[in-house]
Parts: C-alpha cells; sequence; structure tokens
C-alpha cells in the first residue's frame, strides 16, 4: 500500500510538472522568434546597399562636441565607417574578414565607444547563444510603452534580459539608459532617426540621422584602405568573446579613505587568445583605481571572438566600476 502511494504520488507530480515543462518549452521556442524578428526587422546589414549620415553631439567632461558619422555600405564584404569630430577623426573600411583602420589616436576613445553603443544592437550581439537558455517571458511596463521581455541565463549562472516594445516590434534597450524614436522605413526594414544615451540623467550621445538611403551607387574606389591606415581581422557584426575568467580587481585603501570612486574605461582587443592586449586607459578614475584596474583585467580571459563562427579579432572597452558602500 505505501509503495502504491508512492507511485501515486510520484505520478502526479510528473503529472502536476507536464504542463510547467510545456510552458517552457513554448516559452523558449516564441523567445526566439521575438528576438529574431525584432533584430531582422531593424537590421539595415540586411539590404544590399544603403547610405546614412548623422549628425552627432557627445558629452565631453562638460564639453560638448559635434560631430558627424557616416556609414556606406555595399555588403559584409565592402563598406566604410568614417567619424569626425574636432581634433578627431577615425576611417574603417571592411573588407573580407579584415578591417583597416585610420585614426587619429592608437586607440578607441571611450567618447566613441560610448557612440557606437548607441546605435541599435545587430544580430551577434542579442540573439541567444548555443550555450544560452531562454527562461521565461513577461510582459512589463518600461517608459511610456509595454513590452514583452525575455530571461536568458548561461551556463555561467548568468542572465540577461532582452526586451521588444509590442508597438513597434523593435528591441528596446530604454531601461539600460538608450533611447531611439522616429521609426521610419527603409526597404523592408525599419531603422530609428533619432538614438540617444542617458546616464544620470545626462544626455551622454545624441545621434541624428540626417540622411539614410537605399539601393545607391557606391564607387568601388571610396572602399580602398586609407594611407596610413594599420589592419586587424574583424567583421561589422562579430560576435563577442564570452568572458571565461575574471579577476575582481582589489580596491585600494587609500582610495577609499580618499573617498575616490567611478568607472575607469580601457580599450582593449580581444584576440584569437582571448587575451586582453593594447590595453589603454581611456577613462581615468585616480592613480589608484586606474592601476588596480589594469592588473585585474590583464588576467581576464575570454572565449575567441568570431565572425561567420571562426575566430577572429574585436576591438572592445571594459568598464570597470568602483563604489564606496556606506
Amino acid at each position: 500500500m505505501q509503495r502504491m502511494r508512492f507511485k501515486v504520488g510520484l505520478l502526479l507530480c510528473t503529472l502536476l510538472s507536464l504542463p510547467q515543462a510545456i510552458a517552457s518549452s513554448d516559452d523558449a521556442a516564441r523567445g526566439k522568434e521575438l528576438i529574431q524578428q525584432a533584430v531582422d526587422k531593424t537590421n539595415i546589414f540586411a539590404l544590399p546597399s544603403f547610405r546614412m549620415n548623422a549628425n552627432v553631439r557627445l558629452e565631453n567632461f562638460g564639453k560638448p562636441l559635434n560631430g558627424t558619422y557616416s556609414l556606406l555600405w555595399n555588403g559584409p564584404e565592402q563598406w566604410r565607417e568614417e567619424i569626425t569630430f574636432p581634433g578627431y577623426s577615425e576611417v574603417q573600411i571592411g573588407g573580407k574578414g579584415i578591417i583597416y583602420v585610420k585614426r587619429s589616436t592608437t586607440y578607441m576613445p571611450y567618447q566613441i565607444h560610448k557612440l557606437r553603443s548607441a546605435f541599435p544592437i545587430r544580430g551577434a550581439g542579442i540573439v541567444p547563444r548555443p550555450d544560452e537558455t531562454i527562461k521565461k517571458i513577461h510582459e512589463q511596463k518600461i517608459g511610456d510603452s509595454r513590452a514583452d521581455c525575455v530571461e536568458i541565463a548561461s551556463e555561467q549562472k548568468s542572465t540577461r534580459e532582452v526586451c521588444v516594445d509590442t508597438s513597434t516590434g523593435t528591441i528596446t534597450r530604454q531601461k539600460l539608459g538608450f533611447i531611439e524614436t522616429d521609426f521610419a522605413p527603409v526597404g523592408s526594414k525599419t531603422f530609428p532617426r533619432i538614438m540617444a544615451l542617458i546616464e544620470k540623467g545626462k544626455h551622454i550621445v545624441d545621434v541624428q540621422i540626417t540622411e539614410l538611403s537605399k539601393d545607391v551607387m557606391l564607387s568601388t574606389g571610396v572602399f580602398g584602405p586609407p594611407q596610413g591606415a594599420i589592419s586587424r581581422q574583424g567583421c561589422i557584426d562579430p560576435v563577442p568573446g564570452r568572458l571565461k575568467h575574471k579577476v575582481e580587481p582589489q580596491y585600494p585603501v587609500e582610495d577609499k579613505i580618499a573617498g575616490n570612486q567611478g568607472t575607469v574605461g580601457i580599450f582593449a582587443v580581444i584576440g584569437k587568445s582571448g587575451v586582453p592586449q593594447n590595453l589603454e586607459i581611456t577613462l581615468g578614475a585616480s592613480p589608484g583605481l586606474n592601476r588596480t584596474s589594469m592588473d585585474a583585467v590583464r588576467q581576464w580571459r575570454y572565449d575567441p571572438p568570431t565572425c561567420g563562427g571562426e575566430p577572429t579579432e574585436v576591438e572592445t572597452t571594459i568598464e570597470v566600476n568602483y563604489q564606496i558602500q556606506p
């Protein structure tokens, strides 16, 4: 009798858990489809060709900088990106598995990193990776809109969230401070004409697209490497390598006593080995915090970034945050 009760109880537990398992499977399929459709909707890089021009304003330590951004696209193996500000210029030319870069500095400045982050995320940075699992989907209000948010967990127990605006069907990053408005069609896609990054109530980046034209005739001459450019492996939409080994920086006692806190920005190139290289401080906090940040990041290790499934290199900016707890 006791064994029979056990079997009945086990059967009831199995039946009760079955709807939950089915719901989880449904959420996984729906979540993948939701994200992929939202990415595809704004993925102008699926177009054969286009020209984009924009006016940009950057917050630069209390001194706003006005500049321009342009992108000529003739496919993933032929594109040209140009950024110009007073005292700074950058040109990147993309070819087959290679990028030619010419900058007025030897690294990507912190403000330029912020500018790049303001543009809508492409598929490689948002679609769930093979080592990630969709846990659930929930609806929530973000600003004045409603969104379906997909919770994604990795094998390393870390979680992230991707939200899709239910009214536009596009990815929304408003919870992270990114604002995208004035969506307008370009061919079969739709793309925002105004973008911004807001941190602590302050506009850090403002982008206003002045031209976005598809099917333009582009001279192949504009895609030649500029004189003095350096080359590296890469593509316009790499899959970033997962951070697999992180050494926490030590908060120097003297900095705690002095009340020093803030963010340290470090430019790095993550290569096939997964080792951060060419490290440069692009946003400093204090000499002590800068030093301990560099010491820690030198020991970080990543899975190799990839382009089309092949290991490659990627430029990035690593942010290390320090805050004195009350």
